[in-house]
């Protein structure tokens, strides 16, 4: 019935080639999905989960604190010629910080999310875990063939992934700019121009791809995997849930990479300078 709607929709809207093949395969689709099971089950518990705009908030301001600590405590210092002169002090002292911080973001994750989960299944309840998610009535258009209970899993993963690729912009901002109300300051220039862009771009529109793979959607994380959909770049056309997955994670370790090369330049800088210095006093 999806694939219908969105045929009778969308047809009327365009006729180009790249639509007709979004919703040809959405009806392919969705016809594999004939054989999957369902079974009504209580639902609550997972619309409670799926509302984390609190916990969320939270999240973010923990990990926020956490990704500039690990570099502005470091620079305010003026550490870095100390950790440049160690024997670990290059690489290996930007990834143990890279480490801690993911290992920070599971543990935050773990703690809110998992405590919501929790408590809401625990008091509200979903039903036979073990049942199909198109049994809930909120995940009944997802094309994902696994039970409750292995969703409940999925989405805490893709979650713990957005989390941290929030946490390695934040961190690569840390190290690039001198102090936190710079970072501050740009972070949100960062959010405003993702929020304007998520605004205007029609869902139909043929680079909806950038609507979906932003900032303010992917913080809705089960939006991912709620309902099929085709995402568009012009004449490329991509399936949603594996693709923003496969975005975040490229763009976590572009933002490694660029923290690496600003990190070690700017200990270069900063011994270069010392050097000058000691130079002049002499």
């Amino acid at each position: 019935k999806e694939a219908e709607t969105q045929q009778s929709v969308s047809i009327f809207k365009t006729k180009d080639e790249v639509s007709l093949k979004s919703i040809t395969k959405t009806a392919d689709t969705y016809k594999n999905m004939q054989s999957v099971k369902t079974n009504y089950e209580i639902g609550e518990g997972i619309k409670k989960i799926y509302n984390t705009t609190l916990t969320d908030f939270f999240v973010l301001i923990l990990i926020f604190i956490i990704s500039t600590i690990l570099v502005t405590e470091e620079k305010d210092k003026n550490l870095f010629t100390i950790i440049k002169s160690t024997k670990n002090g290059n690489g290996k002292t930007l990834m143990a910080k890279i480490m801690t911080l993911f290992i920070g973001v599971f543990l935050i994750c773990s703690l809110f999310y998992g405590t919501n989960y929790i408590y809401y299944l625990s008091t509200l309840g979903c039903g036979n875990i073990f049942a199909t998610i198109q049994s809930v009535p909120l995940l009944m258009l997802s094309t994902l063939k696994i039970n409750i209970l292995e969703y409940l899993f999925i989405l805490f993963g893709a979650k713990v992934i957005f989390v941290f690729l929030l946490s390695m912009i934040m961190f690569y901002l840390s190290v690039k700019f001198n102090n936190t109300v710079e970072n501050i300051f740009v972070f949100f220039i960062i959010i405003i121009v993702n929020f304007i862009i998520f605004q205007s771009i029609d869902p139909t529109s043929s680079i909806n791809l950038l609507k979906s793979f932003n900032l303010v959607s992917l913080l809705n994380t089960n939006e991912i995997f709620r309902i099929y959909d085709n995402l568009r770049l012009y004449n490329i056309l991509v399936s949603k849930t594996s693709t923003l997955l496969i975005l975040q994670i490229i763009t976590i370790i572009l933002f490694i990479i660029l923290s690496f090369i600003k990190y070690l330049k700017n200990m270069n800088i900063t011994i270069r300078e010392n050097v000058i210095w000691e130079k002049i006093k002499k």
